[in-house]
Order: C-alpha cells, then structure tokens, then sequence
C-alpha cells in the first residue's frame, strides 16, 4: 500500500514537472561548472525519477554528476541524510569544498549539518534567520555564482 501510495505522488509529481522551467541562466551558469570541472549534484525532496524527468525535459540532465531524491534518502530535508550522502560518494572533496544553493530554510539546514557552505537563491531571508541557518551568500541571480565560484 505505501509503494502504491509513492508511485501516485511520483506520477503527480511528474505531471507538476510537465510545466517545470530552467531558471535565467542556469542552463549556462550549469554549463560554466562543468567547464571548471565542478561536480553539480542535485539533491531534491522529489523523486529522483521526477527529477530526472524534470531536468531531461529541460535539457539539462547531461550537466549533473548525480541525483539524489527523496527514495535514495534516509530522511528528507531538513535532514542532512541527503547531502552526507553526495559526501560520502566523493570522499576526495570535503564538505568546506561543497556548496550547496537552495531556495529554502530546509535546503539551508541540509547544508549546514553537513557542514557544507549554503547559498540562498532568491528565498526570505528572514525564515533563513529564524531557523538558525548560517548562510555563505544570498543572490537573487544563477549568474552571480559566476562570483562566487
């Protein structure tokens, strides 16, 4: 009953996908990390198989190392299950060598108990500041990474 229970969220999960659009820049912004050899991971509450829908419809699935969705977790976001989990696949980087951009507090949470640098992208502030989450940077654009990274 809970697999049938999944695979009804993952099908509406796709549909809400149908719609999904790359951010400004981010086709190009993604394209750039590659180029300096970055691993670009996506990590997603979603599941993987809607998120690899998602970024294959835009065109984009090419430019990530990895997806990790909620049915490759042990605990959604804000649990740092998922980003402990791309660390532990490339134990060549350290967590201070990550860094995590998400839009939300819960992103922010994910990224600081592994110890991995947050970006907040777009987002409010305020919430950031509520929940106690320790911020690297906040841009309103993809194209100010170009700064950053």
């Amino acid at each position: 009953m809970v697999e049938e229970m999944l695979a009804c969220v993952e099908e509406c999960e796709k549909e809400g996908m149908k719609e999904a659009a790359l951010e400004p820049g981010a086709k190009e912004v993604l394209s750039y990390l590659l180029t300096k050899k970055y691993h670009v991971v996506v990590v997603t509450n979603n599941a993987t198989a809607s998120a690899e829908y998602a970024l294959k419809r835009t065109g984009v699935d090419h430019l990530f190392k990895d997806i990790i969705g909620r049915d490759k977790m042990k605990a959604l976001k804000p649990s740092s299950d998922s980003v402990m989990s791309v660390l532990k696949k490339n134990p060549a980087i350290p967590a201070k060598g990550w860094l995590m951009v998400g839009d939300s507090w819960i992103d922010g949470k994910a990224a600081n108990g592994a110890d991995v640098p947050f970006i907040l992208y777009k987002g409010q502030r305020e919430e950031i500041r509520e929940k106690g989450v320790k911020l690297l940077s906040h841009i309103q654009h993809l194209n100010e990474l170009y700064k950053i990274c």
